[in-house]
């Protein structure tokens, strides 16, 4: 339900500006979900567990493992021509 539900926000809302209602379960989705996680671990969660950026450490590691993964000629090609 809450996939469903953060998936139709996407696809009908290009931005999260504050200005479109979001409901309570995808809030509490957004604030619980890194402390409640590492809570689930034994530990507690420092205060610095939200500084910084997460999307973009999380899209550079998926960027160099997929860079990784790929055939030499295509990285190759990549670092010549960025495609």
């Amino acid at each position: 339900m809450i996939v469903q539900e953060e998936k139709m926000n996407i696809l009908n809302h290009f931005s999260d500006d504050g200005k479109v209602e979001e409901s309570a379960i995808e809030i509490s989705v957004k604030l619980a979900s890194r402390q409640l996680l590492f809570n689930l671990t034994g530990y507690d969660s420092p205060d610095s567990l939200d500084d910084g950026s997460r999307c973009m450490a999380i899209n550079q590691k998926a960027f160099d493992w997929a860079f990784n993964q790929a055939p030499k000629n295509i990285q190759d090609r990549y670092l010549l021509k960025g495609i």
